[in-house]
């Protein structure tokens, strides 16, 4: 199976190739914005420099691939409200061009796209875990570009042009992040401990979002990799299992009981920019598939305390 994956260098991408590259019957094609010099696995990857702004570069990366994971997003649901204009264009044209590279070098591909559960629902008074089937309405660019996406992939599907299937995940974590980062409480958390710096806090610590381990997240890539599709699918991914801001910081004061918060000035009022509440219902795909989340949260975080006390 020969697999093309954009974003290959970044949070995802680079959890999903360390699983995916130590697979003989895979075919690994990847695209970096800058040379792939220095990067792992250059034995078992093409690495195809270019960008996704480049129709040209697009049809070099999918060219005759079985299967087309798209990872690359720019922005994040807490900035994108500030341009709309440049949230859309860092994000929409680039993946028509994908997709419209995939319709023209890959018909028939399955495209696997890496939605934001997170974000594209929205909010609702009711504290029921989304399902697939209820209405979407994003308090966010981000999300509205996720949707808007998801649509194309569902026109492109019913005209035939590929197999399209989005995974809706919802709030990722398993890597330690840069602290300068306003995505990934968890990991920008286990960052800002690795500094030796405060742990920052962007908007209530009441908001409750649904975290899953990239080990889960990429189990869910494994579930529906080649999966044959009756049209286009759009599955959750998560632990179905809401944790507030405030049960983390909870989580890590018993790992850490001297812990420093800072509450970001001029984050506050972020619950304008995030939902307040979103929990994911995982039923179809562990209905449909035989995947299951296996990393408990507490387990999650106790794995990225130990690796940033192994690094100090």
């Amino acid at each position: 199976m020969k697999i093309a994956i954009t974003g290959a260098a970044g949070f995802l991408g680079s959890y999903l190739l360390d699983r995916l590259v130590g697979r003989p019957e895979l075919e690994l094609r990847a695209l970096v914005r800058s040379s792939a010099r220095g990067l792992p696995h250059l034995g078992r990857v093409e690495w195809i420099e270019g960008n996704l702004q480049s129709p040209e570069d697009c049809q070099s990366l999918v060219d005759q691939v079985d299967v087309i994971v798209h990872l690359a997003h720019s922005n994040t649901p807490l900035t994108s409200n500030k341009d709309w204009a440049s949230d859309v264009e860092l994000n929409l044209p680039p993946t028509m061009n994908l997709l419209h590279a995939v319709h023209l070098r890959a018909p028939g591909a399955q495209f696997l796209y890496a939605s934001s559960g997170g974000a594209i629902y929205g909010t609702r008074a009711s504290h029921i875990p989304f399902k697939e089937t209820d209405e979407c309405n994003p308090v966010n660019s981000y999300g509205v570009v996720k949707l808007a996406i998801e649509h194309y992939l569902r026109l492109g599907t019913e005209r035939g042009y590929f197999r399209a299937c989005s995974l809706r995940i919802s709030n990722p974590y398993g890597t330690i992040l840069p602290v300068a980062r306003n995505q990934g409480l968890i990991g920008t958390a286990l960052g800002s401990l690795a500094a030796r710096k405060p742990v920052r806090i962007f908007g209530s610590v009441q908001n409750v979002r649904d975290y899953i381990h990239l080990e889960d997240v990429m189990g869910a890539v494994d579930a529906v990799l080649g999966k044959p599709t009756r049209g286009f699918e759009v599955y959750n991914v998560g632990s179905g299992v809401g944790t507030s801001v405030q049960q983390v910081i909870d989580m890590l004061n018993k790992l850490k009981p001297d812990l420093e918060l800072d509450q970001v000035s001029g984050y506050q009022n972020a619950d304008k920019e995030l939902a307040n509440w979103s929990v994911l219902d995982i039923n179809k795909i562990t209905t449909e598939t035989s995947w299951r989340p296996q990393v408990d949260l507490a387990e999650g975080l106790k794995r990225l305390f130990d690796q940033v006390m192994r690094s100090n």
